[in-house]
């Protein structure tokens, strides 16, 4: 071409490419970083969720077994006994537990 000189256009068309190359480089790792950390965190929350899931199943428990110790028994069964009393069988015989509750 008349009059201009091509070498510094195509210095900066290498410098142009070169931070292009760099821009890649750099939005590549930083996926990767993200790929990375997304893993941890869905590991993470899954151990958390199997956690919580087992104190639940605990506490469950432990409120059930208070529950149906101050009630003495069975639910079910104290009913049954009320229901009986309540409509005038007063001599059927019920069974009692044998463990002892400290006082």
């Amino acid at each position: 071409v008349m009059g201009i000189e091509t070498k510094p256009l195509a210095q900066a068309d290498t410098l142009l490419q070169q931070v292009e190359e760099h821009a890649r480089r750099l939005a590549s790792d930083a996926v990767q970083q993200g790929d990375t950390i997304y893993g941890r965190t869905i590991g993470i929350f899954g151990a958390l969720i199997v956690v919580c899931g087992g104190l639940s199943l605990l506490v469950s428990f432990l409120i059930i077994r208070g529950l149906l110790r101050q009630l003495g028994g069975e639910p079910a069964y104290a009913a049954a006994i009320a229901q009986c009393i309540a409509s005038g069988e007063l001599n059927s015989t019920s069974r009692r537990r044998t463990e002892t509750r400290p006082a």
